[in-house]
């Protein structure tokens, strides 16, 4: 019940119900069900936008998928906490959760998992500086989504080594990475994607001076968020 609350959007009701999953478990002694509903929590948490508390039931779940021997579980908690610890800036234990992630991956040969481990270092060492190490682990992300097949891991790894690129100010190098992560973004047909890549392109020939291009960009990237706002608004009738 708590699933189908959190996928309506429906968060207050879903904590409601992870709750009580997480008193019965404790009550049986259900350390397996104690720990996913503590991840669940967390993930909730982390929705309405209470990162201190999806901290804090984050940290509660990854024991319990250790404990229980759930590499996979244990992963996806590392990966879930990260997340949270990067809400609340504290960007050296995001990188610990995520090279712990990398590192379960690697072990388990999960190679998409594997993949999205790398993207997620590579920012936090971009956020933090360390643009050398970021452009490394972009570029991981970018081989191993190319070689399984999976164009949407390829399409964020070029837009973050564009970024990186453009904070080093090779702009021409950024522009051609983002051309390729908007093409793949074209082929999946997703326009919060492509309006990402558009974003990403017109400040980049912005900082080129090239102001009609960068507005072009700009302004078919503010369409397709109305777009994507509209299609929303539509399903939501």
């Amino acid at each position: 019940m708590g699933n189908i609350h959190f996928e309506l959007g429906n968060y207050n009701e879903a904590i409601e119900c992870y709750q009580q999953s997480l008193d019965i478990a404790k009550s049986i002694r259900d350390k397996p069900l104690e720990g996913a509903s503590y991840g669940n929590l967390g993930i909730t948490f982390y929705a309405l936008g209470m990162y201190s508390e999806a901290v804090e039931m984050s940290e509660k779940a990854v024991p319990y998928a250790k404990a229980v021997g759930d590499k996979r579980m244990e992963g996806q908690m590392l990966r879930n906490l990260g997340r949270a610890y990067n809400s609340i800036g504290n960007h050296q234990k995001e990188l610990e959760c995520h090279l712990q992630h990398l590192s379960l991956c690697e072990e388990l040969e999960e190679k998409q998992g594997e993949a999205t481990a790398h993207g997620n270092i590579g920012m936090i060492n971009y956020r933090i500086g360390n643009y050398k190490q970021a452009i490394t682990h972009n570029e991981k992300q970018i081989s191993i989504s190319s070689s399984i097949g999976e164009p949407d891991g390829e399409m964020i790894g070029y837009l973050n080594l564009g970024k990186v690129y453009l904070q080093l100010g090779e702009t021409t190098r950024a522009i051609e990475l983002q051309q390729k992560a908007l093409s793949l973004a074209e082929k999946m047909k997703s326009l919060h994607k492509s309006g990402s890549c558009h974003f990403d392109l017109g400040i980049s020939y912005s900082k080129l001076q090239k102001f009609d291009l960068a507005c072009d960009h700009l302004e078919r990237c503010t369409d397709q968020y109305e777009e994507v706002r509209r299609l929303l608004l539509d399903k939501d009738a």
